[in-house]
């Protein structure tokens, strides 16, 4: 029993003492004005304790555009350090972020969460491999990514979205490993805060749900009650996190939704690089190669087959979705109300080959988590992932799904950047561990072999 406690406290130590050493080794992140309204939103929770959106509130100052669990997440922080509330005081009316600080109760605390994360991956190598050693290489590679310690030092939502879908993943693993209702009851929960983060995930369930019901009804080794009841329960689960929000916007702004207005927002920069030409589609799979993908580009081809693609080209597709093509979106469709729904009937609905072949060339941009770090990781999994269907491994199959099915739909939906699909970090992992140990396992098989003969 001494030895069930002491090993998870030893292995999170681990994941904490790395977190810290590569915050402290890194060049410092840099705090700027992306985050400007999630921390503004935050501290007037603190202030005045009313969920706020930076600008389009009600009357009675209320709002739904940001999700609420970040903010409140800031909120909660300011209550707890002194420091960091005058800080956030600091930036937002006097001094801007590089004469304000210091920040470091948001930086350790997400540090901490960032250990919890990796720690979590080692937990789902253990539950989806029952191989100790792949679980150490598993949280091994997790954490050289880096990307967990590179957002503990952030004031974004990536760490707080890393810990709830890595969660919300491994207890549905377990739970279909195990066949325990109670396990779907806590996944729905996590993806319930999960959406509450960043409400793209809200789509999942749309996606994850039905996909459940399917495979339950064809799951014979369960009994019809708890296959039943395991869909039940995960949508329960789900309605216990999101549902008070929900409720909330309901009775407020009359729309059961978590957040109004970002997808118009974001879907219109996404609509914009439906404009791309052929050639431009073609050369995207050059450009979108991480790190040398834009200077290979510049090898191969004209600079009018790509410099388009360029997110910093005031001329380029993003920017464009930014200002110009928003615009004339904003003009044809009548009002913001109207922008996402006038948006899918003409670029989806309107020319579905284009979007979909548009969608390939943006998951494609956006897979290359961590750049080198993906190219040999996504490979690795890739050869383990089929394996996986030819063994029917459950267990990883599901773990994997829903971080892929996100990558597709920020693909389909928004510019599909690097940062949303870091999620991905968790599967490839423990795909790439589960890999190497394979090819391990041969050799040593081998060289086994060939010592017994000679």
């Amino acid at each position: 029993m001494k030895e069930k406690v002491t090993v998870p406290i030893f292995v999170f130590l681990v994941a904490l003492g790395v977190v810290v050493l590569q915050l402290h080794l890194a060049p410092p992140p840099t705090l700027d004005e992306d985050s400007d309204e999630y921390l503004r939103v935050g501290y007037e929770l603190y202030t005045d304790g009313v969920f706020t959106d930076g600008g389009m509130t009600d009357e009675n100052g209320k709002g739904m555009f940001f999700a609420p669990v970040f903010p409140a997440f800031l909120a909660g922080l300011m209550v707890v350090s002194e420091p960091f509330a005058e800080s956030a005081r600091c930036v937002l009316f006097d001094r801007g972020w590089d004469s304000c600080g210091p920040f470091s109760a948001l930086v350790y605390t997400q540090a901490v969460l960032a250990a919890i994360t990796a720690f979590l991956v080692w937990l789902s190598a253990t539950v989806i491999t029952e191989r100790k050693v792949a679980a150490w290489l598993a949280m091994i590679l997790a954490l050289g990514a880096e990307a967990y310690a590179y957002f503990a030092g952030i004031m974004m939502t990536e760490t707080l979205t890393f810990l709830f879908f890595t969660g919300a993943s491994l207890a549905a693993a377990a739970g279909w490993k195990r066949k325990s209702p109670a396990l779907w009851m806590l996944a729905g929960v996590l993806l319930g805060a999960a959406a509450l983060t960043r409400p793209g995930f809200a789509y999942l369930l749309y996606g994850a749900l039905p996909a459940l019901i399917v495979a339950m009804a064809f799951l014979r080794t369960l009994d019809w009650r708890r296959r039943a009841l395991i869909p039940l329960l995960f949508l329960v689960g789900y309605g216990l996190a999101a549902g008070p929000w929900m409720i909330r916007n309901f009775v407020t702004f009359g729309d059961l939704a978590i957040s109004k207005g970002y997808a118009g927002y974001i879907f219109v920069q996404r609509a914009s690089f439906n404009r791309m030409s052929w050639d431009e589609w073609r050369a995207s799979f050059i450009y979108g190669l991480p790190d040398f993908g834009d200077s290979l580009a510049g090898d191969l081809f004209p600079p009018e087959r790509f410099e388009r693609l360029d997110y910093a080209n005031p001329e380029g597709y993003y920017q464009l979705g930014n200002r110009a093509f928003r615009d004339d979106m904003l003009e044809e469709a009548g009002d913001e109300d109207r922008l996402l729904g006038y948006l899918i009937e003409k670029e989806v609905l309107g020319n579905p080959g284009k979007h979909i072949a548009v969608t390939f060339s943006l998951l494609w941009r956006g897979v290359w988590v961590s750049k080198y770090w993906g190219m040999v990781a996504i490979p690795l999994f890739l050869a383990v992932f089929f394996a996986a269907l030819r063994r029917r491994w459950g267990s990883f199959i599901l773990y994997s799904l829903p971080g892929w099915y996100m990558a597709g739909f920020h693909a389909f939906t928004s510019v599909g950047v690097v940062r949303y699909n870091l999620i991905l970090v968790p599967c490839l992992a423990i795909g790439a561990s589960v890999a190497l140990l394979w090819a391990y396992d041969l050799a040593a098989r081998r060289f086994r072999k060939q010592d017994g003969v000679q």
